[in-house]
């Protein structure tokens, strides 16, 4: 890093700390979550977190994701081949298919949160609870500023 970028903080050096912390995190919470018995990678866990309890159609899966029907359609495909999700018809219009977890998908979304809280209770404990809320905030916000009008999903059922 350049004595420039240490100091004035850029749109570079944040997401490089943002992208670093981010990586760091996913790779522990992952490897916990394999340890409870379940398949992880960074591509699914993006799928994952993005998927609401009700299910999603593909397209809107997609949409959501940010990614092309077919990348959309081979995570889709990655987490079937594993039992955390499949394809349903759509109530509203049985030629469609909707992405809803399964049994051992909740399973998996229960023990990610138990990780979870125990993540947030140590970043909490790090950062203190002043600093974390206020992280969080400007995540969200930063997130919101770019995703406009996407809903968060919380995984806490």
């Amino acid at each position: 890093m350049s004595a420039h970028e240490k100091s004035r903080p850029t749109a570079n050096g944040m997401l490089r700390h943002l992208i670093g912390a981010a990586n760091a995190l996913r790779a522990e919470m992952g490897a916990e979550i394999e340890s409870l018995g379940h398949e992880y990678s960074p591509a699914a866990s993006h799928l994952i977190v993005n998927l609401p309890t009700e299910g999603l159609g593909m397209s809107e899966l997609a949409d959501r994701l940010r990614l092309t029907p077919q990348r959309t359609g081979q995570l889709v495909q990655n987490l079937e081949s594993f039992g955390y999700v499949e394809r349903v018809p759509a109530p509203e219009d049985g030629r469609a298919r909707r992405v809803v977890f399964t049994d051992r998908g909740r399973e998996l979304i229960a023990d990610i949160d138990r990780i979870d809280e125990h993540y947030t209770k140590l970043l909490v404990e790090r950062l203190g609870p002043e600093r974390f809320a206020r992280l969080c905030e400007d995540a969200e916000f930063l997130d919101r500023a770019f995703r406009e009008d996407d809903e968060l999903i919380d995984l806490r059922r």
